[in-house]
């Protein structure tokens, strides 16, 4: 009735099917978190025009941007249990790069997709390149991102997906490794984010980027709309059992949006964009050193020792194109992981 209501003043443009399927899908929302009555008062606010234009993209992509404008509605209406996200809850943000020519354009063009997000700061973590070693023994023993001799054990049984990538050769008779230098960059900031994050009144969220990120088209019309920066609204939807959530546009490819856990792929790929928890830092840090850092994300959601997070719309991607900063030039880029 509330639809055939307000579609009724609304004219034709409220019969696409697209539309109503979207209102179909955003009143139990509603509803279950504010009472009919506040969604009655969510159809007399907004326009169907509104709505038209805000389904333009059709699909999950136009009904992200329903769902946003009736959270911010619920908010300014005061509902008990939607999060309006502050100051507060501003999560921190890592960007990994290289210290070179070349990472220091991809910050620079970072930096700004961030401020066209909303985000304005952000803390730079420096990893190590591969090219600059010789051999895998060699960056073992750099002193950058220092490895325990723990660590060192673990990374011979590494598995990239086909197979053992040592064959029981000694990292002295292995050329210098990308994988090895991503997983020690990764690595690094879950450190740092577990301890930050471990801080009295510290956010839920630590934000991980990669430094060839890139804001999605998405993304950015998000920032333009809506009065609360993109990241801070997405992580706010995000339910409180999880832990590890990702941003982009790949690691969560053939799976629905929403709670995953042991459907995730152990190869699932991409470690461009994602958000941990203390909890889910933690899940990882206790994990063995033999993983590509994207892989190593899967395996605590696969265990069943934390929950991931797959994004209905991602606002982050990157370009398949980008040149490698850690990968050693010297060796052919390496086979995809089997299923």
């Amino acid at each position: 009735p509330l639809l055939l209501r307000w579609g009724a003043s609304e004219g034709d443009r409220f019969m696409a099917p697209s539309l109503a399927l979207s209102l179909t899908w955003l009143l139990p929302l509603l509803c279950g978190t504010a009472s009919l009555p506040r969604a009655a008062a969510f159809l007399d606010e907004v326009s169907a025009t509104a709505v038209a234009d805000d389904m333009a993209a059709d699909g999950p992509e136009g009904f992200c941007f329903l769902q946003h404008r009736a959270r911010q509605f619920l908010s300014r209406a005061g509902g008990d249990d939607v999060a309006s996200p502050g100051e507060s809850a501003r999560p921190l943000v890592y960007a990994l790069t290289i210290n070179s020519t070349l990472g220091h354009d991809r910050m620079s063009k970072l930096s700004a997709a961030l401020s066209r997000l909303g985000v304005t700061t952000f803390s730079t973590v420096f990893g190590v390149s591969a090219a600059d070693y010789h051999s895998e023994a060699e960056e073992e023993n750099q002193t950058a991102l220092p490895m325990t001799a723990a660590e060192r054990q673990q990374w011979q049984t590494a598995d990239a997906g086909w197979g053992s990538v040592h064959k029981g050769k000694p990292p002295e008779k292995m050329r210098s490794s990308g994988g090895l230098a991503c997983a020690l960059g990764h690595h690094h900031v879950w450190q740092l984010a577990a301890q930050a994050l471990a801080a009295p009144a510290a956010p839920r969220w630590a934000v991980v980027l990669e430094d060839d990120a890139l804001a999605t088209q998405m993304g950015v019309a998000m920032a333009e709309i809506f009065d609360t920066p993109p990241l801070q609204h997405m992580l706010a939807s995000v339910p409180a059992e999880v832990d590890i959530a990702f941003l982009d546009d790949h690691h969560c490819r053939g799976l629905r949006f929403g709670v995953v856990g042991r459907n995730l792929s152990k190869w699932a790929a991409a470690s461009i964009a994602y958000a941990v928890t203390s909890r889910g830092a933690a899940a990882l840090l206790a994990e063995p050193f033999n993983r590509n850092s994207d892989h190593w994300l899967n395996r605590p959601i696969r265990e069943g020792m934390v929950k991931g997070w797959c994004p209905e719309t991602a606002i982050f991607t990157h370009s398949d194109r980008a040149p490698s900063e850690i990968w050693n030039p010297a060796i052919p880029a390496p086979p995809r992981p089997h299923p």
